[in-house]
């Protein structure tokens, strides 16, 4: 009796264990995964630097730009990230998490072309429209 009472309690650690590991490997896949995807849009802005104040500094989209499918493309790029950390906040934990929501409000603070997009497309990135009425 006391050797089927010990196999599982040894089971259960085992179980614990496994649980545990698994769950702090998909936390550091998460976190890997969405470190990458922002070097992405650090990428684009390193090759078309351009762009950049379309995204930080409030410039707005006017008809005679040249490069309005880049912007519209990197729009895209920068949501479809959002959206990504934003179904994977869980796996990223509090912190991190509190860290790239308040990247995301900035963004929309200081990107007119980030909100249009958005705002003409919200089926695309549901959770970023639920973000965004939570702020």
């Amino acid at each position: 009796m006391s050797l089927s009472i010990g196999a599982l309690a040894i089971s259960g650690l085992s179980i614990l264990i496994s649980i545990l590991l698994g769950t702090r490997s998909r936390k550091l896949a998460a976190y890997d995964h969405s470190t990458q995807l922002f070097l992405e849009i650090d990428h684009a802005f390193m090759t078309y630097p351009d762009l950049r104040p379309y995204f930080y500094d409030y410039r707005d989209l006017d008809d005679a730009t040249a490069d309005e499918d880049r912007i519209r493309a990197v729009a895209e790029l920068m949501l479809d990230i959002f959206e990504w950390v934003l179904r994977h906040e869980y796996e990223l934990g509090g912190k991190e998490s509190e860290g790239w929501r308040d990247y995301f409000k900035d963004c929309f603070e200081t990107s007119p072309i980030l909100r249009s997009f958005q705002d003409t497309n919200p089926s695309w990135h549901p959770r970023v429209g639920r973000f965004l009425k939570q702020i």
